[in-house]
């Protein structure tokens, strides 16, 4: 397996007056590029802090900031904090810099027609407009110094101290380096709401301009459309017909009447309810990428209306109304549970259905872990809504409305316990008349696939993006026919047990992101095999191994939890292949029976063909779970050659040798077989160490194509093994052209010898 990227998160935690408006010019001769910047940010020994003299609020901000960064970077890094009034222009010069405040005296030593923005009296000139009121900031990221351009400078300013200061504060615990860098070229936030958003061009005849297909204006105010005796409906620009708005509306009506016949409770009060045009916009103007939510703040719902999500309503509606009528529960479960349970349409099926078919499984969380806040806090989203509303549906069976009301917000899980044996035998009358919804077959044929890369996390160009669709429908062009999507999670702890976080933040492969890329995926005729894998920064999977079978244990225990959320997540939108696991390579060799287990039950939570990657090598060879599976897999990395400059006719053999070693493990297992990654760097010997990114080597297109010629030239009369996923194709096209050395074939000469094969000589 090639190891993941960083999450945007932890890459920032390592990163770190009265002119008057004038047209910028497009190109500064000379100027670094964007990644130019960020690394000279990133490698800088030192980085300088301006503020202005006056403001001693911002002061005190920034030094409380900076002062942890000094102590835990000191060896590598200093932060000097310097007032205008004491600044140097030579210092400004030499090093990266971020001013931040109000400069009453205009930006130090700047000349305001070499930056992308003036300010001046009359407000924030940028892009043609004027932005004029108090609560107005801009925020420049990364951008070439004039006094140095191949220098960062950021600027944080705005029209008054107060509303700096206050966006600061609004976005100090969001991420760890969030004054450093940011990863947007440039904002307009007004009341900490983003007004404007976007990036640069990077192409060398607009850099620094705006980049008009990667720029956005946000409406936050919208229009009333629709109101009832429940719901304000505030759209923004959503696109929505009058058909959908009805519907949005019949729907939420019918969750607040369930509500109000079960639970005998009614009120006047109405909400509002804003409406998106898509979980992207919504994500990048919200930093909420879910179908919808609910801000507890305002007591708002905040959704959108997207055909991936069908009828998968999220049921946000009842999960405000649930807080309104009853209050805040004492079991936070509880109201996960109760919101599903009065939501028909949770997940198509409804929650109940999901809720037994985990306890069906044997993956449901046991009750006791189910009712504990803080234990709970680690169970997938998934298992703990579904296995709650069952819960849920059990009390409000045997206690009457008033028991149940009351004891929502005052009983802990000491209270419930005792009803755990009745609840029991709940679940089991249930699981009586349980019956699994069938899976619809489907011809496979021979998978023309690519492992798809979450590349950016802007939003924009992740999953959940314009560039990811855009980018999938430029990979079908090739003849890919088949798509392998990675949902990842994260640790630091190889050799000792340690809960593997759900990724859901925006811009990350969480959950929406994952649906909406599969379902742009099925809708260009590509069936989906959902991967989710573990990235670490200690290492790579196959270096988890446990020193007790306790720790082992626990150890499953936080996988199954984190592969299960998976697996359901596959049955619920329909595709087409999962995999149970990727290079587990001590974890597989030492724990055989634990994995059959957990392969077990993911068979039993979703209905479609289940594999497993094993690494090339001693994992796969060895491994001793292949006959629970449906499909044997590889992630093929095996060396062709231990020379500088082989012959072809040496890659070649060495690539057919390795490929009898499989057919004879495969043969003998009586399975078909998956390539579930292969690839080579466009390096200048890839074929040394394929698994590797090959850093250390210069760029080389041909001897990526190279190698690429050889792969289909020895997979050509491999009529046994059943498909294949070539690492890599990037969310955004633009990616090859910032990591011209990468894995991916995209944009490159190896992309004709993918064409050639997978939409020519291997035709569907």
């Amino acid at each position: 397996m090639i190891l993941k990227h960083m999450l945007s998160s932890l890459l920032l935690l390592l990163l770190f007056c009265c002119s008057p408006p004038v047209e910028v010019e497009p190109v500064k001769d000379g100027s670094a590029t964007r990644s130019e910047l960020f690394s000279a940010m990133r490698n800088a020994g030192s980085i300088l802090i301006v503020y202005p003299d006056a403001d001693t609020a911002l002061a005190a901000f920034i030094s409380a900031y900076i002062a942890p960064l000094q102590q835990q970077q000191s060896s590598n890094r200093t932060y000097i904090l310097v007032s205008d009034k004491y600044l140097k222009e030579s210092d400004l010069k030499e090093q990266p810099a971020i001013l931040v405040g109000v400069f009453p005296n205009g930006l130090p030593y700047l000349d305001q027609q070499q930056l992308p923005f003036q300010i001046d009296r009359r407000g924030i000139h940028f892009d043609d407009r004027v932005y004029r009121e108090a609560s107005d900031v801009m925020r420049i990221s990364c951008y070439p110094n004039p006094l140095n351009q191949q220098m960062p400078l950021g600027i944080l300013t705005g029209n008054s101290e107060e509303a700096v200061l206050k966006y600061l504060q609004s976005i100090k615990g969001q991420d760890y380096g969030f004054l450093l860098l940011d990863s947007w070229g440039y904002q307009v936030i007004r009341d900490n709401q983003r007004l404007v958003l976007g990036n640069y061009a990077t192409t060398d005849s607009m850099r620094w301009t705006i980049d008009h297909e990667r720029h956005w204006e946000f409406d936050y105010k919208g229009n009333q459309v629709k109101e009832n005796n429940r719901f304000r409906y505030i759209d923004h620009a959503s696109g929505l017909t009058d058909i959908q708005l009805d519907s949005i509306e019949q729907y939420s009506l019918r969750i607040s009447s369930h509500l109000e016949d079960v639970l005998g409770i009614s009120w006047n009060k109405k909400y509002d309810y804003h409406l998106y045009k898509s979980t992207e916009i919504k994500g990048l103007m919200l930093n909420n990428t879910a179908p919808a939510h609910v801000n507890f703040s305002n007591m708002s719902v905040h959704g959108v209306y997207e055909h991936e999500f069908g009828e998968h309503y999220a049921g946000a509606e009842s999960q405000l109304l649930l807080r309104e009528m009853l209050g805040m529960p004492k079991v936070l479960s509880m109201e996960m549970g109760a919101a599903a349970y009065f939501n028909e349409k949770w997940e198509e099926q409804g929650a109940i259905y999901w809720g037994l078919l985990l306890y069906h499984a044997g993956a449901a969380p046991d009750l006791a872990t189910l009712l504990n806040n803080e234990k709970a806090e680690i169970i997938s989203p998934l298992l703990r809504t579904a296995a709650a509303a069952v819960w849920v549906q059990f009390l409000l069976e045997t206690l009457s409305k008033d028991d149940f009301k009351r004891l929502y917000t005052t009983a802990g899980t000491s209270y419930w316990m005792p009803y755990a044996k009745a609840y029991e035998a709940y679940v089991d009358s249930l699981l009586q008349d349980f019956k699994r919804l069938p899976t619809a077959a489907s011809n496979y044929g021979f998978l023309k696939g690519f492992n798809f890369a979450h590349e950016g996390y802007e939003v924009y160009n992740g999953y959940i993006g314009t560039e990811a669709a855009l980018s999938l429908k430029e990979l079908r062009t090739t003849g890919c026919n088949a798509l392998a999507i990675i949902p990842y999670t994260y640790t630091g702890e190889l050799k000792k047990p340690a809960p593997f976080p759900f990724v859901q933040s925006a811009g990350a492969e969480n959950d929406a992101s994952v649906i909406k890329s599969a379902h742009v995926a099925s809708e260009l005729g590509m069936k989906v095999l959902l991967k989710p894998q573990i990235w670490s920064w200690k290492g790579w999977p196959g270096d988890f191994e446990m020193s007790s079978q306790e720790d082992w244990g626990l150890f499953f225990q936080y996988y199954s939890n984190w592969i299960y959320h998976y697996a359901l997540l596959a049955e619920m939108y329909h595709m087409d292949m999962f995999c149970a696991g990727v290079e587990f390579q001590q974890a597989t060799l030492q724990q055989p029976e634990a994995w059959k287990h957990i392969i077990h039950v993911i068979k039993q939570l979703y209905g479609g063909p289940v594999t497993y990657a094993a690494n090339w090598g001693a994992e796969f060879e060895q491994s001793d779970i292949w006959d629970e599976l449906d499909f044997m897999s590889v992630n093929f990395y095996y060396p062709l050659s231990k020379k500088e400059n082989p012959d072809d006719a040496e890659l070649l053999k060495t690539f057919e040798k390795q490929l009898d070693v499989l057919e004879g493990i495969a043969a003998k297992k009586g399975k078909p077989l998956l390539i579930t990654e292969i690839g080579y760097t466009s390096t200048s010997q890839p074929w040394l160490k394929p698994h590797s990114d090959n850093d250390e080597y210069d760029t080389s297109e041909a001897a990526q194509k190279r190698c690429y010629e050889i792969m289909f030239q020895a997979l050509s009369d491999e009529d046994w093994i059943k498909g294949m996923f070539l690492w890599q194709w990037p969310s955004y096209l633009d990616y090859t052209a910032r990591n011209p050395s990468g894995f991916t074939p995209a944009g490159k000469e190896a992309e004709a010898v993918v064409r050639q094969w997978y939409g020519q000589k291997w035709s569907d």
